[in-house]
């Protein structure tokens, strides 16, 4: 194992920090009167909240001259100890490489257990870093073993790691979270979790079932009713992900002014809209540059045409590949809810919709 050396004592130049931090605290407390804070509550929660926050300070002080005596250990001890900086350490923190004693919500989450350093120099530093660097698709992926084999603690620190990726993979992290409910037994929790998924509209459900049904294929259960909950989920899911028209956000499937065929053209319009949407914004772009802005004639049919042979494509595709589903779902998304349903033109109006639609 490597160990990395930190040029300064982490301890130390914390120690000097915390002393600034006690006297800028102090002063600003000698000075500060009722008349620099708006309200009464506000001037009773800045005196109830200064000398806490010196107390505060004062154990991390005490901690850092001694910390053989204690368990539980600031950032600046854990960084000594495993040879980085404390900016580090909250980096680790902060992607669930490093696990705090506390994880509760309200906790600061600035303790790190002796066992948990001890368990990151097993591990390695190097070997932290490079794993809190990784993307939330292969924590994701790494994680499915643990699933597999019922790992309820690999599971849940896979599924903290997930959660500190933030929002922009929030398909992905609530699909793990549905399995970890399921893993540890919690079924009205799963149960609520799935009903919520199911509901939700478009691209979002549909990545969402995806990432879901990856999990539940490689899980199994010996208890009889997760294993029968487990099934009934991924039939949901696949009966869900079969029929691209099943479910639509833009009008209400009970309304049989709109059929099938009326939704395909519905689709295939919001293809169309959008594939001219960003031709204008390219041409807008080329033309505010001395370039050609009008459109040839060449152009506009294979803009049409390759707009409509992609959207028939991810239409076909639908139940086959994640991609052209959640291709598909964000083409019907567009569809304004204002739209009507799709009419005939005159040449056909007035033939019955059975030829309309024959082969």
């Amino acid at each position: 194992m490597t160990v990395r050396i930190p040029k300064v004592s982490q301890i130390t130049l914390r120690k000097q920090e915390i002393a600034e931090q006690i006297e800028t605290t102090r002063l600003k407390a000698a000075a500060r009167t009722r008349q620099d804070l708006k309200t009464d509550q506000g001037w009773e929660r800045w005196q109830r909240r200064w000398p806490e926050k010196i107390q505060e300070l004062q154990t991390e002080l005490s901690i850092l001259d001694e910390p053989d005596k204690y368990d539980e250990l600031p950032f600046a001890v854990v960084a000594d100890q495993l040879g980085i900086s404390i900016g580090e350490v909250k980096t680790l923190v902060w992607g669930g490489e490093l696990e705090p004693s506390d994880l509760s919500y309200e906790s600061k989450r600035d303790r790190v257990a002796r066992a948990e350093i001890e368990r990151a120099q097993e591990i390695g530093v190097e070997e932290l870093l490079r794993l809190n660097e990784q993307t939330s698709y292969q924590i994701f992926e790494a994680a499915l073993p643990y699933l597999q084999s019922g790992d309820i603690l690999q599971a849940q620190k896979a599924y903290r790691r997930l959660e500190a990726r933030g929002s922009l993979t929030s398909d992905l992290t609530s699909a793990f979270r549905i399995a970890l409910d399921l893993l540890i037994g919690d079924i009205e929790e799963a149960g609520r979790s799935f009903k919520w998924a199911i509901k939700r509209d478009g691209i979002d459900r549909t990545s969402e079932l995806f990432y879901l049904g990856r999990l539940l294929r490689v899980m199994r259960f010996k208890e009889n009713c997760l294993e029968i909950l487990r099934g009934q989920m991924l039939m949901i899911i696949d009966g869900a992900t079969t029929n691209p028209y099943a479910n639509s956000s833009q009008h209400d499937q009970t309304d049989k002014r709109i059929d099938e065929m009326q939704q395909r053209a519905m689709y295939i319009a919001a293809a169309v809209g959008r594939s001219l949407e960003k031709y204008r914004s390219r041409r807008w772009f080329l033309s505010s540059r001395g370039r050609p802005s009008e459109i040839q004639q060449n152009e506009f049919d294979t803009l049409i045409r390759n707009a409509i042979y992609t959207a028939l494509y991810a239409e076909a595709g639908y139940a086959d590949s994640p991609i052209n589903k959640m291709h598909f779902e964000a083409i019907k998304n567009l569809i304004p809810s204002r739209w009507g349903p799709a009419s005939l033109l005159e040449d056909l109006e007035d033939l019955p919709v059975k030829d309309a639609t024959a082969n």
